[in-house]
């Protein structure tokens, strides 16, 4: 190994290629510098050639296993959720394109189910970490929003978001009526049907 006047270390490296004549190869490599002492010392240790692309390639390898689909699925932290359906009427017609949250009631519910769409027939499905896998067991309040343009304006006409159109003591926890148990195995809520 010797040492250029620069910051850079040249190391010295003997390889045998196939068909080769065990001719020695150089590579550069930079390495940081220390003082002590007064003294300038390079850090030195043996650093293979193409060592920097084998070490990229295997963070890429672990990233990509770790965030790989099918490894979320086996993960220890997902509990067991079970499928959850109802239908939601308003003035006796399905309000598609309402929204259904379910809030949970135990505290050892470690996932929170997400928000379910309600169809063109008013049914939903309800999903937690797919879009309708269900919900893990346990005592829901179920808060349902219907947002929708007035006047018949359309949505792209107006600057804030659409208002809530079913009864607001349904879209807070604290005030809704409706509450559901899921258990394990199908569950169905019954017809949530809302006057005006």
């Amino acid at each position: 190994m010797k040492r250029n006047r620069s910051d850079s270390v040249t190391v010295a490296s003997h390889e045998s290629r196939p068909g080769g004549d065990g001719a020695e190869s150089t590579s550069e490599v930079r390495l940081p510098r220390t003082c002590r002492l007064g003294r300038v010392h390079d850090q030195r240790r043996f650093l293979p050639r193409g060592w920097h692309a084998r070490g990229a390639l295997g963070v890429i390898v672990l990233v990509v296993t770790a965030t790989s689909p099918g490894c979320g699925r086996s993960s220890p932290d997902r509990v067991e959720v079970f499928p959850v359906s109802g239908k939601l009427l308003f003035e006796g017609k399905p309000a598609a394109g309402a929204w259904v949250f379910l809030h949970p009631q135990n505290e050892e519910i470690a996932a929170r189910p997400k928000g379910a769409v309600v169809d063109d027939d008013g049914t939903f499905a309800v999903g937690t970490y797919e879009l309708d896998d269900g919900a893990p067991a346990g005592n829901y309040k179920v808060t349902v929003e219907w947002r929708r343009p007035i006047g018949g304006a359309s949505t792209s006409d107006q600057d804030e978001v659409p208002p809530n159109v079913l009864p607001s003591a349904y879209a807070n926890p604290a005030t809704t009526p409706v509450r559901v148990t899921v258990e394990a195995g199908e569950n169905e809520i019954p017809p949530i049907a809302i006057p005006n």
